[in-house]
């Protein structure tokens, strides 16, 4: 039994169909569902005075100041959550209350969010640790791809890098967000191959089995599966002869 993973391979849209003026900035152009601005994530930072929330110490967005907010900082984890979500209330602010025979009363102790914890360390950093309602805010949850709760995605300068799956502690949040934050930090080595007209024909002839994607740099559908982006899900089959690992975002 032998390993063979499937690579997903990306080739450039407009070296088949178009040619390079094609897309946003050509005149025949026109906006369709694949667009890359929406009314929640516009192409550029929306400019004016905006009231930011804070709530126990935490920044919340909404669809009117999340582009605002997170566009112009180099590092920022959003919470998306749920109000009734049972894992999402674990990193929210609470308290214990147990009765005590020994004393005969009832103990209540309260404790610190595990988020508020973590967003208080790093912001000394330029770090930005905040949240967003996905009940209420339904249209950027959708726009940025949110299937479960809570979901901590990490974005850079506005763009998606990937979703946080560590330990949900204050200790495992802050540890992630300072490593990527170190200028020195590099992201591993992805399994996409990038094709082009020079190398296409030899690598799918090669491999027994390619994805390929073919993509237009302007299509938001595009980005949100295009190389950097967190594997979703990981699906694998056999049969007589090989192993095959599809990924899937």
């Amino acid at each position: 039994m032998w390993l063979s993973k499937c690579l997903v391979a990306f080739g450039l849209l407009g070296l088949v169909f178009a040619s390079e003026e094609d897309g946003p900035s050509d005149p025949s152009f026109k906006a369709n569902d694949g667009e890359l601005e929406s009314d929640v994530n516009p192409a550029e930072t929306p400019k004016g005075n905006y009231h930011i929330v804070d709530h126990d110490g935490v920044t919340v967005l909404n669809r009117d100041t999340f582009a605002y907010f997170v566009q112009p900082k180099d590092l920022v984890m959003v919470e998306f959550y749920a109000p009734w979500c049972g894992h999402c209330k674990k990193l929210e602010p609470g308290k214990n209350t147990i009765f005590r025979p020994s004393v005969g009363f009832v103990v209540t102790s309260f404790y610190i969010s595990e988020y508020k914890k973590a967003a208080e360390v790093l912001a000394k950093d330029g770090i930005y640790l905040v949240k967003v309602d996905a009940t209420k805010e339904s249209e950027l949850a959708k726009e940025h791809m949110i299937q479960g709760f809570p979901t901590l995605t990490v974005f850079k300068k506005g763009e998606k890098l990937e979703d946080y799956s560590g330990e949900r502690t204050s200790e495992g949040i802050i540890g992630y967000m300072q490593k990527l934050n170190d200028p020195n930090w590099q992201p591993p080595p992805s399994a996409v191959v990038t094709l082009t007209a020079d190398n296409f024909t030899k690598f799918v002839k090669n491999e027994k089995l390619s994805l390929v994607m073919w993509y237009a740099p302007w299509c938001k559908h595009c980005k949100q599966v295009m190389p950097g982006k967190t594997l979703k899900q990981k699906k694998s089959f056999r049969n007589s002869s090989m192993n095959h690992q599809m990924y899937f975002q």
